[in-house]
């Protein structure tokens, strides 16, 4: 039977977990990444879930623990992330008080579709700089 979810909340003087329905903290914290090392540590006992709450108190991201549909995807893609990458992707959300998961998927999104976007084949490319540079001359005397 999966635990309480666990929530990091922001308190006058830094972080703090609590369970789900609990009236008092689990702890405390200097920093929001402090607490939610903690939250997840006892989610992963519990078989539960984080739920990050941002300054503003809404929640920001969520992390399952638990009867995760997709839990293989989720821990192969935060493995093979690069720490730096995940944190500029968090910086954004928080900047913008936005989920995390719809920053990356708006990054990952964008990337698809500029992949997607027509490209010139590399031959045409080619014959095309050997005509620019063949005619380089002629376009300098027009422009005069």
């Amino acid at each position: 039977m999966p635990g309480k979810n666990q929530h990091v909340v922001r308190r006058p003087h830094g972080w703090a977990v609590r369970g789900e329905g609990n009236s008092q903290d689990t702890s405390h914290h200097d920093t929001q990444a402090q607490a939610i090392a903690q939250a997840r540590e006892i989610a992963q006992h519990q078989n539960s879930e984080v739920v990050i709450h941002g300054r503003d108190g809404r929640i920001r991201d969520k992390d399952s623990y638990g009867n995760d549909p997709l839990p293989t995807l989720k821990t192969k893609l935060t493995s093979q992330v690069s720490p730096e990458l995940l944190a500029e992707l968090h910086t954004i959300a928080n900047e913008e008080g936005r989920p995390f998961q719809a920053v990356l998927e708006d990054a990952m999104r964008g990337y698809i579709e500029s992949r997607a976007q027509e490209k010139p084949r590399t031959s045409v490319m080619a014959h095309f700089k050997a005509s620019v540079e063949k005619n380089r001359r002629l376009g300098e005397l027009l422009a005069q």
